[in-house]
């Protein structure tokens, strides 16, 4: 779509897909008009930043050939924890109630006796810098964990999980059999029912290097996962993707592993 003004957001019920992108020239943090691609996906709708619009009314030609249709949004510019810029499309999720990113408000009794106890005040817990719009104006959810040992597998994770006594708070793991594409090492991905579990899990995980049966490896570094937050985001780009069956995510609910992708 083409005209002067970018639309204040994505159509009612897109979910976006958060990515950083490479921009042509230093920009600075907070709103920026942007060329978005818009796909349809079985979960929704994939929105993705792809190149700065300050620059006229008209996409560039590299997008000529895009797939999907290319609208200029408002997006949010900012830059991660570790210095990185991250690109988002401006939505109104988070402003609200959250189902995946609830706190303790609605927890039941049976949850708050059977919960991962809160680790000790002075604990490492994995900087989160706040924002305005999705994912910078939510509590986290969802780890990103590093220097694993190569023998561990996403079944061993899982049983790391179990072992710390996080079975049936966490919903989604999946650990990659070789590093993706664009990435040097391997990482898990770990979304949690509430933040404050995810919060316990970072502080037991960080600095590990033991792993049991899967051996030693390197230091592991616990992070928030960017840009990817919640179970919904890692359902719609992690699920389905062109990957042999053995390579899909596990998904869990109450501690019972659910239909894979």
């Amino acid at each position: 779509e083409q005209g002067a003004q970018p639309r204040a957001e994505p159509r009612a019920g897109a979910r976006a897909a958060l990515a950083p992108i490479d921009m042509p020239a230093p920009v600075a943090e907070g709103l920026c008009a942007m060329w978005c691609r818009m796909e349809a996906a079985a979960a929704g709708t994939l929105v993705t930043p792809v190149a700065d619009a300050s620059g006229g009314d008209n996409p560039p030609p590299s997008l000529a050939e895009a797939l999907g249709c290319v609208v200029k949004l408002w997006c949010w510019v900012q830059r991660d924890s570790e210095g990185a810029l991250m690109v988002v499309p401006c939505t109104g999720k988070g402003l609200g109630a959250s189902p995946d990113l609830a706190e303790a408000s609605g927890r039941s009794d049976a949850e708050s006796a059977c919960a991962p106890l809160a680790p000790p005040c002075g604990s490492y817990e994995p900087e989160w810098k706040s924002g305005p719009y999705w994912p910078f104006n939510a509590a986290p959810t969802t780890l990103c964990a590093t220097g694993l040992p190569d023998s561990i597998t996403q079944e061993d994770l899982v049983e790391v999980l179990d072992r710390e006594e996080f079975s049936g708070f966490y919903d989604f793991v999946f650990l990659p059999a070789a590093p993706e594409q664009g990435q040097s090492q391997r990482k898990a991905l770990i979304n949690f029912t509430r933040h404050e579990y995810a919060v316990a899990f970072a502080s037991r995980l960080q600095g590990r290097t033991s792993w049991g049966a899967a051996g030693r490896g390197d230091c592991c570094q616990v992070d928030w996962s960017m840009p990817l937050q919640g179970l919904d985001a890692l359902v719609q780009v992690h699920c389905g993707a062109r990957r042999g069956a053995e390579e899909q995510p596990a998904l869990f609910a109450d501690g019972w592993p659910r239909p894979s992708c």
